[in-house]
């Protein structure tokens, strides 16, 4: 069995084992692919993961490759924008720390910044 490499690792989507989602081909293949069945011969076996978005943010963490396949490409770009969403949130949480400590004020925790945000929606 070989180590785990989301470059190169195939998964078996929603428990639907006639197809495999291949992280190298970005889309699903059949169990009779001649790359999927090299894969195996040595123990290896398929991941199992219940939806399609789960597996693009599995992707999207692991930083593999954009998949072709639309759903799991929509999956991906989602699990990427929650992450971009996060890092931001957290730069701009530090950011008004650091402006408040300047200007002399008390620093906001974060549960009062995500108040802060949550207002302006």
């Amino acid at each position: 069995m070989k180590p785990y490499d989301s470059n190169r690792w195939y998964w078996i989507v929603g428990g639907d084992a006639s197809q495999v989602f291949s992280s190298a081909a970005g889309s699903y293949v059949p169990v009779a692919d001649a790359a999927y069945v090299a894969w195996l011969e040595d123990g290896s076996l398929p991941t199992q993961i219940d939806t399609m978005e789960n597996l693009g943010e599995v992707l999207a963490v692991a930083k593999a490759p954009v998949p072709v396949d639309s759903a799991a490409k929509n999956a991906y770009i989602e699990a990427q924008a929650k992450r971009i969403e996060t890092i931001v949130f957290r730069m701009l949480f530090n950011h008004e720390n650091r402006i408040r400590e300047l200007a002399g004020q008390q620093p906001v925790t974060q549960q009062q910044f995500i108040n802060f945000v949550k207002s302006l929606l």
